[in-house]
């Protein structure tokens, strides 16, 4: 079921690991959700994610990859793939120069797929231990790949991420994710909010509502696309 584009992309994973030092010393967590319905309609929905961090004493490397595919009455209803890589340098306890690079391809959007990279300045507006709350933005490139032309268009974007993390209790934890790509053809702008419920030391469980907008679909295609699942986390 997994795209032939996003398996071949998956070797980036092992090469960024490699590169950036130790495997060993990457932290991070897998998470994956079942859903099976039937009766008036049979539906299967299944999703995935797994994020890498390793921090150092000025390098803050994360890799995140995620999926998520959906079929009701034996067709397909949702499919879309995830990779993204970010590197943060911290010059001060605040600031930081990062470079991300990220890979999304939906299968149910007007586009085949997107392909940005870019760099910029952030800064951590709390940085507390039970709050944590960063902003970045710079400058980026955006290729872009048109589902039903196959057309690629290339230009430059403005990207900007905010990424949230509040620990209410020991036990839970509310995140919230957004990030922005501006470009003159079209921009695309996300929001990933989720709220985590540790059971034990190695698992928790995790609901995140995913809103993804397009500004500038291809006729006949909706600007905004959700997603919301619960899926069992496990603490790699």
């Amino acid at each position: 079921m997994i795209n032939k584009k996003f398996r071949f992309s998956i070797p980036l994973v092992v090469i960024v690991l490699s590169t950036a030092g130790n495997a060993s010393e990457w932290k991070g967590e897998g998470g994956a959700g079942l859903v099976l319905a039937s009766g008036n309609s049979d539906s299967k929905t299944l999703n995935g994610t797994l994020t890498l961090n390793k921090k150092l004493e000025y390098w803050d490397h994360t890799i995140d990859a995620a999926f998520n595919l959906a079929e009701n009455d034996g067709e397909d209803s949702a499919e879309s793939y995830l990779l993204a890589y970010d590197a943060k340098y911290a010059f001060t306890q605040r600031q930081f120069f990062f470079g991300d690079g990220r890979y999304l391809d939906d299968k149910f959007d007007s586009f085949d797929r997107i392909i940005t990279l870019s760099l910029g300045y952030g800064y951590y507006i709390y940085q507390l231990k039970n709050l944590s709350w960063s902003i970045s933005v710079g400058p980026g490139y955006r290729d872009t790949s048109i589902d039903t032309t196959g057309e690629d268009i290339s230009s430059a974007a403005l990207v900007g991420n905010s990424d949230y993390t509040y620990k209410i209790t020991e036990t839970t934890s509310l995140t919230n994710k957004s990030r922005f790509e501006l470009t003159d053809e079209n921009s695309y702008l996300q929001n990933i909010a989720g709220i985590s419920v540790q059971m034990n030391r190695s698992f928790s469980i995790k609901l995140t509502y995913d809103v993804r907008h397009n500004t500038d679909p291809e006729p006949g295609d909706e600007k905004t696309d959700s997603i919301t699942s619960i899926n069992m986390v496990y603490k790699l």
